[in-house]
């Protein structure tokens, strides 16, 4: 049981195979994979989304968001329709195949958008998400008799895993709260 949390925006671009994205916080590009790879195999909500700047560049290709606008032709096909923003929103469990994630709906598969981030500024949101099930196997929650004399030893240990789950809890709590500061500042 665990929360984990991404938050990658900047401008996305590849080198040698690779997605990159360059961060204004930070000096060096981000490595997109090495950010998705934790998530990997996990149910998870995700956003891909060109981001234009604000105020939005009304006559500029995706609001002033696409760096292609000068060769002509752009991957997310804004010189077909300068307008366009991508904004792709799904929950599923995260899958690579080679340099492509996708994502697992149900029966079907749903790619993510990569191609269309390449050459513009944009944001990727990600968290895991726990259901009830899930969340509640790792949780024992002791069987306590008041009618009866309590061991010890059995309490000792109930009250340790307790504090366990308190301590994995306030843990998550605390990187989704780090996450919504982190989208705050954006």
């Amino acid at each position: 049981m665990s929360f984990r949390s991404i938050l990658v925006d900047g401008v996305f671009y590849k080198k040698s195979g690779q997605m990159l994205v360059k961060q204004d916080t930070y000096p060096e590009p981000t490595v997109l994979a090495e950010k998705l790879e934790p998530l990997l195999d996990k149910k998870i909500q995700i956003t891909v989304h060109h981001w234009p700047p604000t105020p939005v560049i009304q006559d500029r290709w995706g609001g002033g968001c696409c760096m292609w606008e000068k060769t002509g032709r752009c991957p997310a096909g804004h010189h077909k329709n300068p307008a366009f923003l991508l904004n792709f929103s799904k929950t599923g469990v995260l899958q690579r195949t080679g340099d492509s994630f996708w994502l697992q709906v149900g029966d079907t598969v749903e790619t993510l958008p990569l191609d269309k981030m390449e050459g513009h500024i944009g944001r990727i949101i990600a968290v895991t998400l726990l259901d009830a099930a899930t969340f509640s196997e790792g949780v024992e929650l002791p069987d306590i008799n008041l009618d009866e004399p309590l061991d010890p030893k059995i309490t000792a240990d109930q009250v340790e895993k307790l504090e366990q789950t308190t301590t994995q809890l306030h843990s998550m709590m605390q990187d989704f709260q780090k996450l919504l500061q982190d989208m705050k500042k954006k």
